[in-house]
């Protein structure tokens, strides 16, 4: 098993059936090739968390992510093994309080709100909460 995250910036700003199309997009593209992971959207940053087979990661970030124009900036936190997933299936996280239209995403997280972010992360990796965390603070929402 392995996993890669990054971080990037969004060149534009999304618009709500913009950013729901490119969820659904990922979420149907990720099932079909077994990715799980995590995927936190705010104010255009961007901090994105994929496990799998190696072979899979590394297709769908260089073939696919890193090619994507909607993207600057991307920077390889972390690409390793790892011998087990931390999710078990592929989320999006978000401010609701942001933009309520997104609520409806299936999978989506309120990383604005403490109860329902820490009951992701904690039973997760040292590094990984380390990873989140920074992303919130740097973002300054308060989880």
């Amino acid at each position: 098993m392995h996993y890669l995250i990054y971080i990037s910036n969004s060149k534009l700003s999304f618009l709500n059936d913009e950013i729901i199309g490119i969820v659904n997009t990922c979420r149907l593209y990720n099932k079909k090739f077994n990715i799980t992971g995590l995927f936190l959207y705010h104010d255009g940053s961007m901090l994105h968390v994929l496990e799998g087979e190696k072979e899979k990661v590394h297709e769908l970030y260089y073939n696919k992510l890193s090619k994507d124009k909607r993207h600057k900036d991307l920077i390889i936190l972390l690409d390793d093994e790892i011998e087990k997933r931390s999710f078990t299936d592929w989320s999006v996280g978000f401010n609701k309080s942001q933009n309520r239209e997104w609520s409806d995403i299936e999978g989506c997280l309120d990383i604005g709100n403490r109860n329902e972010f820490s009951q992701l992360i904690n039973p997760l990796s040292p590094e990984l909460v380390s990873i989140i965390q920074s992303f919130s603070d740097v973002n300054r929402i308060h989880i």
